[in-house]
């Protein structure tokens, strides 16, 4: 006999409405509201070509994979703007944005360099100005505080030929899945095996149980056995269960 506190409605923020499928012995259940969320995230990941297309197709998508480059900054592994302009020569690419800037100055420029160099640090602090003028870029720390100090077009070009990961997208970049760890099983968590919360409370109680498998983990879901129960359970609380084999199969 299946007893539920019939009390129990579909509040205005719950999903009213939801898909199941069984598969090897027990049901899924997942709010349509839910699925067809994920379903339209997973549509925009493979269809988006640039970080542009994230940000037009679901903000809030983009700014969770956003983050999670930030995170690198952290760790130094990926760095911003305003970490690159800091320590360019930590995140270049053999300091070219460096080589670069030196090649365009002017002997004037170079000469005003060197009366700045804090010569006492240098590896031949008895460096002459010929010398200098002949090799300037071994003697040049990029990391040194000098002025004239590199223009901001020098260093936002080298900045951008860093890739997407080792820097923070901008949205003219191609987006690439292969930056993200663990992208081959997908960057959206499944909404499958997930009850707790999504379903009335009585029937989760009564019904739910938890199995664990090797790719997935821990899933709540219902018996296949008990299916009758389940349905009229949620039908006596005025919830809609649309059976939906092949779109359970697409949350995976």
């Amino acid at each position: 006999m299946c007893t539920i506190d019939l009390s129990t409605k579909p509040s205005q923020t719950e999903s009213s409405v939801f898909y199941w499928g069984a598969f090897f012995g027990v049901l899924f259940f997942v709010p349509k509201d839910i699925a067809e969320h994920f379903l339209t995230q997973k549509k925009i990941l493979s269809n988006a070509k640039t970080w542009g297309d994230l940000f037009d197709g679901d903000r809030e998508l983009y700014e969770d994979l956003k983050e999670r480059i930030e995170e690198r900054i952290d760790r130094h592994t990926c760095c911003d703007w305003e970490s690159f302009c800091q320590q360019p020569a930590v995140f270049a690419d053999d300091w070219n944005w460096y080589d670069d800037w030196l090649g365009n100055l002017s002997i004037r420029e170079l000469e005003d360099l060197y009366y700045r160099l804090p010569h006492e640090s240098l590896l031949d602090p008895d460096l002459t100005l010929s010398s200098f003028l002949s090799d300037p870029e071994y003697w040049l720390d990029p990391d040194l505080e000098l002025e004239p100090a590199p223009p901001t077009e020098y260093l936002l070009r080298h900045y951008l030929r860093l890739k997407p990961g080792e820097r923070l997208p901008v949205l003219e970049d191609p987006f690439e899945p292969a930056i993200f760890f663990g992208y081959e099983e997908g960057l959206l968590r499944s909404p499958l095996g997930q009850l707790e919360g999504l379903v009335p409370k009585d029937i989760y109680r009564k019904f739910a149980r938890t199995t664990s498998t090797t790719l997935d983990g821990n899933l709540e879901v219902f018996d296949e056995k008990d299916l009758d129960d389940v349905l009229t359970a949620f039908g006596r609380l005025g919830y809609r269960c649309i059976h939906n084999d092949d779109l359970i199969v697409e949350l995976r």
